[in-house]
């Protein structure tokens, strides 16, 4: 068992209620933050199915593009 510890903070000499209470990021993790935002300012966003489609048209058309056979390789060769 732990000694009962008694303590007594009041409104007069505790930060929270002085206004004296600060809050330190030691990380930068609101500047992250804002540049993250900042990055991104005034860009269009897609969403995710729209990105997946419009992913396999491109994929789609690349395919096409491709030779399907020896053959159809040599002949756009000499063309």
């Amino acid at each position: 068992n732990q000694p009962e510890l008694k303590v007594q903070i009041c409104f007069q000499c505790h930060p929270f209620f002085t206004g004296e209470m600060k809050y330190i990021d030691e990380a930068g993790r609101v500047e992250k933050f804002q540049a993250k935002t900042e990055k991104v300012a005034g860009k269009k966003f897609v969403k995710k199915k729209e990105r997946k489609r419009i992913k396999k048209l491109q994929e789609k058309k690349a395919e096409e593009a491709r030779p399907k056979s020896l053959r159809e390789m040599l002949t756009k060769k000499k063309e």
